[in-house]
């Protein structure tokens, strides 16, 4: 029988048929597995700066030497704060997005299947524990520090004061608001695509690329486990991604 004798040649020689379940040997000479090949994205602009420096640009709200800007008072201050945040209070890598609680609801609050939407990774937890804390709160800085302090298998430990803690995963992105409330914590980001490219970076990079780039006015933040922290904006459809030095 055909399925016997696709038993006894090398895998690479075998297909599945999807229209009956039976095995058939390959015809011909062997083939290595079809290959698919990478998108061709365009590379986003790429800019480098000090926290000092993106500090004033930021409170001046000038944009200039290329620097960036926040127009909105309340979202450069909630920027400002959220700069000192990474810098100063993440031990680990984390991605935080800032941008009006109605765009976040524009772009992932759609119920329809397939939509980009948004999930929390701990049973919101991290959601319900910063329900109106301020982002300057210490409070807000204390929690987001022991999120960003990774364990060997990054979760909350199981002796976790609080029992709805207890092995859930430290993962996601922190959504706030142009007030600096939090909009969703640990939140997975479902269905946003990066429209560039990004060498030598990971998917919290790229979830961080697509934010900046699906939801309008946002301002990125995205600090890798080694330390290293970027800043990311779109302006006249496109990207800028300022490496933020100490």
């Amino acid at each position: 029988p055909p399925d016997i004798e696709a038993a006894a040649l090398p895998y690479s020689h075998v297909i599945i048929s999807a229209y009956d379940g039976i095995s058939l040997p390959r015809g011909g000479t062997t083939s290595n597995p079809e290959t698919l090949c990478s998108a061709q994205l365009p590379q986003p602009t790429r800019h480098r700066c000090t926290r000092d420096h993106l500090h004033e640009a930021l409170l001046s709200r000038s944009g200039t030497d290329g620097l960036p800007t926040v127009e909105c008072p309340r979202a450069c201050d909630t920027a400002l704060a959220t700069l000192e945040l990474v810098c100063n209070h993440a031990l680990g890598g984390v991605l935080v997005c800032i941008a009006e609680a109605d765009a976040f609801k524009q772009v992932l609050g759609a119920e329809a299947l397939g939509a980009p939407c948004v999930q929390s990774s701990d049973q919101g937890y991290m959601t319900d524990s910063l329900r109106g804390i301020h982002v300057r709160d210490a409070r807000f800085q204390d929690a987001f520090r022991e999120f960003t302090r990774h364990a060997d298998n990054d979760r909350w430990p199981e002796d976790h004061p609080e029992e709805r803690a207890r092995g859930r995963p430290k993962d996601g992105a922190f959504l706030l608001s142009t007030d600096g409330y939090r909009v969703k914590c640990s939140a997975k980001l479902l269905g946003l695509t990066p429209p560039a490219r990004w060498e030598g970076v990971g998917t919290k990079h790229e979830a961080a690329l697509a934010c900046a780039w699906a939801i309008p006015g946002a301002s990125v933040f995205v600090k890798s486990d080694s330390g290293s922290l970027h800043f990311i904006q779109k302006k006249d459809a496109s990207l800028h991604i300022y490496q933020v030095d100490s």
